[in-house]
């Protein structure tokens, strides 16, 4: 295989000859997952928001406060900082604007926090309808948290 010329962080320039060491240099930042196959080089963005990124901005704005929403999802405020933050990124948009003592929605975040009220309450459904399938084989698809003592989701 010849060898791939990449451009990273910084105007840094390299050359590798396997997918891996590709994947390893770009990917470091979590943003970027490289395949490297016979017919090219590709660049996949690993952004993908999640149910849980989802349930933090709905606290968020039903809270109106960062630390009374972290709470209710049973997370630090970093943690949850972070979710909002990833989420805001992978959209490029702001959802809240961030006050010395206030939190206010913006237009475009109201119709997010909308939607990901609809998401939450349709994935919710599809645990139901699966839990109210009656498997012939007697297998249910749980959920587990990341941490043996945290929860799902939140209040």
């Amino acid at each position: 295989m010849s060898p791939a010329v990449f451009s990273g962080t910084g105007g840094r320039v390299g050359i590798a000859e396997d997918g891996d060491f590709l994947n390893n240099m770009l990917s470091a930042n979590g943003l970027v997952r490289v395949r490297l196959d016979f017919t090219g080089l590709f660049l996949e963005s690993t952004n993908r928001m999640t149910l849980t990124e989802l349930r933090y901005i709905v606290a968020v704005a039903r809270e109106r406060h960062f630390g009374h929403a972290a709470l209710a999802c049973f997370v630090s405020q970093p943690t949850l900082s972070v979710g909002i933050k990833k989420i805001e990124e992978e959209l490029g948009v702001t959802i809240f604007e961030r006050g010395s003592n206030e939190i206010t929605i913006t237009p475009v975040g109201a119709q997010i926090i909308a939607q990901a009220e609809r998401t939450l309450d349709e994935a919710a459904t599809i645990k139901t309808i699966a839990q109210e399938s009656g498997d012939p084989w007697g297998i249910r698809f749980v959920s587990a948290p990341s941490t043996p003592s945290a929860p799902i989701c939140c209040r």
